[in-house]
């Protein structure tokens, strides 16, 4: 009735005892163990996997925005030098019958670039920190790119400037010493200053509160080329005048390299 004559081989399976029954159970149980060790050893690969290929994206990115960034920076310091020596020597030849001392003229030129590059660059990155547009493609590369050159074009300036006032001292250590004494207390000064705190914080924030005013305080404390330079100068003058002293080429290149060190 039940389809059970074409199957005349099949027969009704015999009942299992308790024994079977509590070993089939063990079995299962055991199977499902397995599995779950299974599950976890699979979870934590796949973690173990993931993580690998996170710390090995960043590190990849981390080398990419160090050669960046060293490119960036390197392009920016010979931008800022070049601008710097052809604006200096155009001041030069405009300012030709002003003076009749060189260094008079070279302090002149310097101290004209550098006035303009001290209210340039700051209005540059108050511009272009209010852009809205062009966040992506070759003109937001190219307005990237300007950004990164402003601030080393302000820095040579000063950098410059320094060293024209040295030349026009007659590079005395007393003369030298104090221009990087007053340069330092400027500096000093200038950093501890509520007033520089604010628009540090303003500019770092952005917004209605990045004024023109906040973005030329903050630029004025961007000279470490220029203190570095001066401090360099004064730390420099007692290895340049043993230095005088020595005929071999070997003994130079060793005492400047110690004080290099």
């Amino acid at each position: 009735r039940f389809g059970l004559k074409a199957h005349s081989n099949w027969r009704m399976p015999m009942p299992m005892s308790a024994s079977e029954v509590q070993a089939m159970v063990r079995e299962l149980e055991a199977l499902r163990e397995q599995h779950h060790e299974l599950h976890a050893r699979h979870s934590d690969l796949r973690a173990d996997v993931v993580q690998q290929s996170q710390v090995a994206l960043a590190s990849a990115a981390l080398h990419v925005q160090t050669t960046k960034t060293f490119a960036e920076a390197s392009m920016a310091t010979v931008a800022g030098w070049m601008t710097a020596q052809t604006s200096h020597q155009l001041i030069l030849m405009a300012i030709e019958g002003v003076g009749q001392d060189a260094k008079t003229r070279d302090l002149i030129a310097r101290s004209i670039y550098t006035g303009w590059a001290s209210i340039a660059v700051p209005c540059l990155e108050f511009v272009l920190s209010r852009r809205t547009r062009c966040r992506s493609g070759a003109v937001a590369s190219q307005v990237r790119l300007v950004e990164t050159c402003l601030p080393m074009l302000y820095a040579w300036a000063w950098k410059d400037l320094v060293e024209a006032v040295f030349a026009y001292l007659g590079n005395l250590f007393l003369g030298t010493l104090v221009a990087s004494a007053c340069l330092v207390l400027f500096l000093v000064v200038l950093n501890a200053s509520p007033c520089h705190r604010r628009c540090k914080e303003a500019v770092s924030a952005g917004g209605a509160r990045a004024t023109l005013w906040a973005h030329l305080v903050v630029r004025m404390n961007k000279m470490s080329l220029a203190m570095g330079f001066a401090l360099n100068k004064v730390a420099s003058f007692l290895p340049q005048a043993v230095i005088k002293r020595l005929r071999s080429p070997m003994f130079i290149f060793f005492f400047q390299f110690v004080y290099c060190l």
